[in-house]
């Protein structure tokens, strides 16, 4: 079963069955730990020397890795290093969070291209998973 979707700015399109399945919250989830929702600024670096250290907006996170927005298009494979703080949690929210700075590094195993002029999504899975960000994350 396909559906429309409005994308703002751009005109109606079909969406195949999996993003259908996503959007309608019906897709069985096939990471091996929970995401949690978090919209918050972060520094993004490229360990390479004479490297401008580049900005991002957290989505989610996870255990095992992250998914931001940036404008900036890393190769797949390649190593970063973010750092953001999660701030204090709503009460209401049903997936607390604890408040700290957080910097981890990773490799970026996905790229998502938006249209011209839109924010690239990055999505890195965590090769250091001390436990100071596991207890942050749980």
């Amino acid at each position: 079963m396909a559906i429309l979707a409005y994308i703002p700015g751009a005109v109606y399109r079909q969406m195949n069955d999996r993003a259908a399945r996503i959007m309608q919250n019906q897709h069985h989830e096939q990471r091996d730990t929970e995401r949690r929702s978090l919209c918050v600024a972060a520094k993004v670096n490229i360990p390479q020397p004479d490297s401008p250290e580049k900005v991002g907006l957290i989505r989610d996170v996870s255990r095992s890795g992250i998914f931001f927005y940036s404008n900036f298009a890393p190769e797949i494979g390649s190593r970063l290093t973010v750092s953001f703080t999660v701030p204090p949690s709503d009460t209401s929210s049903d997936i607390p969070l604890t408040p700290g700075e957080i910097t981890c590094r990773g490799k970026v195993v996905r790229v998502v291209k938006g249209n011209a002029g839109a924010a690239t999504g990055i999505g890195l899975r965590l090769e250091d998973q001390d436990m100071e960000f596991a207890r942050k994350i749980v």
